[in-house]
């Protein structure tokens, strides 16, 4: 059995280790598509099982009106570990499994705890051709016993609406009819050489399973290596070497220059994003553009910018390349002044998309929105500008 060099590569792995070490930095976007959050936490209990769950969920709008329903159900499977027909139903079936929202924790010692966490992250978009997730799951008991734990990296092909498959993607006889074959050997040698893992699993990944776990990230692709799922170990290889190894099959590197019979690209079209995908309760009560008084920040204009300015915290991988940008984010203020329904409508990169939304989820409730002397959902527009001084 051939096991993990302790050997690391760190030429372009510094933007991977940010995607994976906190679920939260993602390689650079290859297009500005949209992106909608979904980050909810809650304690609640069913019986004598006491629930601490805690999501972040990121979701492409790559097309206005069509909510991707096969990607939905495929998310929910890794994340919920149930069969659910949409994102929207899974999480009606969480909060059902949980049980009722309860303020804090009881006291009772015969009730059993379970923690559940579960995030996904867009590693790659390639415009009306792809995306990539990052995905992972843990369940832990209160005693911090593993109930469940999963990690998945996969790509989405959004022409054919289906997971990019190992069959679909490999050429099957060099990378798994021979293990000693020199193509074989020569993709091993690489991933170890490129591996980004913790030390204590270098020696117990069997690199001979792999490619079980993989995404396309433009001209590379990232393969998990297994191990604890929340160290989430990882390597990559270009595409190009790849190929010329003949470790791709003629159908994939066909569908990847767009050299296949299957439908056009889909393309992305403005429109508003459909609040009803994470939001179980959304259909209770419209939410309105127009309104005779608009929902405001409650402490005044010059409060929020002091909110932005006083509050902002500079990624620490953007320190270094990054100039700043605009960050145009769109979310409903409800009737009782909470901000729900986050989405990044114009990015600039994924951790500045990303702070500008925990800036957000952070903020104290505003004044809401009046129509016809009523408090309304309505639907709020909020440029956040970052600037880095040098």
């Amino acid at each position: 059995m051939r096991m993990m060099q302790t050997k690391r590569f760190f030429t372009i792995a510094f933007v991977l280790l940010a995607v994976v070490s906190m679920m939260a930095q993602p390689v650079e976007m290859s297009n500005r598509n949209r992106v909608k959050y979904l980050n909810d936490k809650w304690l609640a209990q069913n019986g004598q099982d006491l629930w601490v769950v805690s999501l972040s969920l990121e979701w492409p709008q790559e097309l206005a009106g069509d909510q991707m329903p096969e990607l939905q159900a495929y998310l929910s499977s890794i994340l919920f570990g149930q069969s659910s027909s949409s994102l929207r139903e899974a999480l009606e079936k969480l909060h059902h499994m949980t049980g009722n929202s309860i303020l804090k924790m009881p006291t009772d010692e015969a009730c059993s705890r379970h923690y559940l966490t579960c995030t996904s992250a867009i590693l790659w978009q390639e415009k009306g051709l792809y995306i990539s997730f990052l995905a992972t799951v843990s369940e832990t008991t209160g005693e911090g016993k593993s109930v469940r734990s999963d990690q998945r990296y996969f790509t989405f092909d959004l022409r054919n609406r289906q997971i990019l498959s190992q069959d679909f993607v490999f050429n099957k006889d060099n990378l798994w009819g021979v293990y000693d074959s020199y193509p074989r050997m020569l993709f091993e040698n690489n991933l170890a050489e490129h591996a980004v893992c913790q030390d204590e699993d270098m020696q117990k990944i069997d690199l001979r399973t792999i490619p079980k776990d993989f995404a396309l990230l433009g001209s590379q692709m990232v393969f998990g290596l297994g191990g604890d799922s929340s160290h989430n170990n990882f390597s990559f290889e270009s595409i190009y070497n790849l190929s010329a190894y003949s470790m791709l099959s003629r159908k994939f590197e066909k569908w990847l220059t767009g050299k296949t019979k299957s439908p056009k690209r889909v393309e992305a079209i403005a429109g508003p994003l459909p609040d009803s995908l994470f939001d179980i309760t959304s259909s209770a009560s419209p939410v309105y553009d127009v309104v005779d008084t608009i929902a405001a920040f409650s402490e005044g204009k010059n409060a929020l910018y002091s909110y932005f300015r006083n509050n902002m915290q500079w990624p620490s991988e953007e320190t270094e390349t990054a100039t700043g940008g605009r960050v145009v984010t769109s979310f409903v203020v409800e009737p009782d002044g909470r901000l729900t329904n986050f989405t990044v409508l114009r990015q600039v990169s994924p951790a500045l998309d990303r702070e500008a939304i925990r800036l957000l989820r952070g903020m104290p409730r505003w004044k809401p929105a009046k129509l016809n002397g009523q408090t309304v959902r309505s639907r709020v527009i909020q440029p956040i500008v970052f600037r880095l001084e040098r």
